[in-house]
């Protein structure tokens, strides 16, 4: 844990100190409040990451608590905590916004996986709101010319997706070894000219210098290697990262939120130095090369000898998609043709493995679909499956599919670099897709099949769900890494876990969870975990049987909303 803030609203002093010590033991920063009333005071004075509530308070219910909440400007994840409700309180809240759900007697390791698991959604919602951020500067970039507009137009867009009070570029003079000012919400005219900082000098030539971010809470007097610079008593966090591009100093970036006097501001975390980081890229991108659309045409001149080795494939693309664009007459004949071309891309008959049960579906909201599925043996005794879900619908989202398909390639081996595999596939994606209007989310493993490992990489794509045999357990099989085809992105991380006899991997698409049921209800993913844990003797044919069914079923037979695909693999018992 990054010492994230944690509000206790319980009344039972002997539980609300138990929860106090097991917070602080973790590594979390805990405020107890016996009572709403008490609660409400906490989130007036400031921010809290999550909010644990008893929904039994003597002073009101915890769910109205709950509701005032959630019209704060920055509210907290959610964890609420009873010992009496109903599942129906439970459903409701959890519909309202509520996070997760516990009941008395508290079992601490059940709440440590919850907390564990608000946290993770802490850092996945900052990182969505960073790549938000990114599209909107990489667009601005691409239809603007000058570069002293440019660096302007960044610092503004940056403070205002971060929420910030205020921030600046300092770009690096390398001739004359000094920062200067190239876009700032604080000064103008005369005085931005005359600020120079060299390496070494102040917190932004200290980060130039050692090319580490800074992250500052409270006064630049609380931090050790700042203790003899002057303090800014109205700042209440900083973050002050690095610009490089090619192991060449770039600038310095820098942000700050300042002492709100009316709602508490939340303070700039550890995660959010990693999600500058991001920015930092990206504008360092924007300084050297002026606008990443050049970047991107010469990325594009790279792929022309893989471009050559499809050009065959894209012609039947290319014919499809235009004779899909003709009269309503041939649309029909048409779609079978774009069908047909998609299912030449998928496993038609899983391999015959012995000690493996595999079983697939994939059901499409029209005729053609962008999900997409893979299977095969490779070499070594090793078995690849992939999942993947493209943007959008119908049949540009379908023929996107095969492209990806088809640079995934045939030919790879069961020891390639599956972080590699998935940079070299954003990388081909870049020179297809225009900016943010496509892309794509891909779950992609190799299993050796005498060790029963299996590795596996995750660009943006639900985490598929691992069932424990022996311990009746469901694990999501979750790594770091954004989909592709948007911007570059090359820190995708590899895991790997250990299958036993009877485990089961469950690889699906959102459109299987986010089926809607008639009204706000979504079938959801732990609706699909209890009901696969609860069928754990089925094959894998007919546990998919049994998902497919009940999902249907959920939605009264409605057409479908999107896309469903799901993939099971099982390891037979011994």
């Amino acid at each position: 844990m990054a010492g994230e803030k944690v509000l206790v609203v319980e009344d039972d002093e002997s539980l609300a100190a138990m929860l106090g010590d097991f917070l602080q033991e973790e590594g979390y920063r805990a405020t107890i409040a016996g009572n709403g009333r008490r609660g409400r005071e906490s989130l007036a004075g400031e921010s809290f990451d999550v909010l644990l509530l008893d929904l039994n308070l003597p002073d009101g219910n915890g769910l109205d608590l709950f509701r005032e909440i959630r019209g704060l400007a920055h509210p907290p994840i959610a964890i609420l905590i009873t010992g009496y409700a109903t599942s129906d309180t439970a459903i409701a809240a959890v519909h309202e916004g509520a996070y997760d759900y516990l009941t008395k007697p508290l079992e601490m390791k059940v709440l440590r996986i919850a907390l564990e698991r608000a946290v993770g959604r802490l850092l996945a919602d900052r990182r969505n709101e960073a790549l938000t951020s990114l599209l909107r500067v990489i667009q601005m970039i691409n239809t603007m010319d000058e570069p002293q507009k440019l660096l302007h137009r960044i610092v503004e867009i940056l403070v205002a997706e971060t929420r910030s009070s205020g921030g600046s570029i300092l770009v690096y003079d390398e001739k004359e070894d000094v920062l200067r000012i190239g876009a700032t919400t604080a000064l103008s005219g005369d005085d931005v000219r005359r600020v120079t900082i060299r390496p070494g000098e102040r917190i932004s030539g200290w980060v130039l210098e050692r090319n580490e971010p800074v992250l500052l809470l409270g006064s630049v007097c609380s931090h050790p290697l700042f203790r003899h610079l002057d303090p800014r008593e109205d700042v209440q966090s900083s973050i002050i990262v690095p610009l490089t591009a090619r192991d060449r100093r770039i600038g310095v970036l820098t942000l700050h939120r300042e002492k709100a006097s009316g709602l508490p501001t939340p303070a700039y975390t550890g995660v959010d130095v990693e999600v500058f980081r991001i920015f930092a890229d990206s504008v360092a991108a924007a300084i050297t090369n002026g606008r990443i659309l050049t970047e991107l045409r010469k990325a594009r001149a790279d792929l022309e000898y893989q471009k050559s080795m499809l050009a065959k494939k894209n012609e039947i693309l290319t014919q499809s998609n235009r004779m899909l664009s003709e009269d309503n007459i041939r649309r029909e004949q048409e779609l079978r043709m774009a069908a047909d071309i998609q299912k030449a891309f998928l496993p038609t008959q899983g391999p015959d493995i012995p000690g493996i049960d595999l079983a697939a579906s994939l059901v499409p909201m029209h005729g053609v679909a962008g999900d997409f599925f893979r299977y095969r043996l490779l070499d070594g005794g090793h078995l690849e499956i992939r999942i993947g879900d493209v943007s959008g619908h119908g049949v540009p989202a379908a023929l996107y599919m095969v492209l990806t398909e088809t640079l995934f390639g045939d030919e790879r081996t069961a020891t390639e670099s599956l972080p590699e595999v998935l940079r070299r596939v954003n990388e081909s994606l870049l020179g297809y897709f225009d900016g943010a209007e496509h892309f794509v989310t891909v779950f992609d493993g190799v299993l050796d099949l005498a060790e029963r490992r299996l590795r596996y990489v995750k660009a943006g794509h639900n985490p598929p769900v691992l069932f424990r045999h022996r311990t009746r357990e469901a694990v999501l099989l979750d790594a770091d890494g954004v989909f592709l085809g948007a911007f570059p992105y090359d820190r995708f991380e590899e895991k790997d876990v250990l299958l036993e006899p009877g485990d089961l991997v469950l690889l699906y698409t959102d459109g299987l969870v986010e089926t809607s049921g008639g009204g706000t209800e979504r079938f959801g993913l732990d609706r699909l975990i209890r009901g696969t844990l609860e069928n754990l003797h089925l094959t894998s044919a007919g546990q998919m049987k049994r998902i497919l069914d009940e999902v249907r079923e959920f939605s009264g037979g409605r057409r479908t909303e999107d896309d469903r695909t799901v993939l099971l693999l099982r390891v037979e018992d011994e």
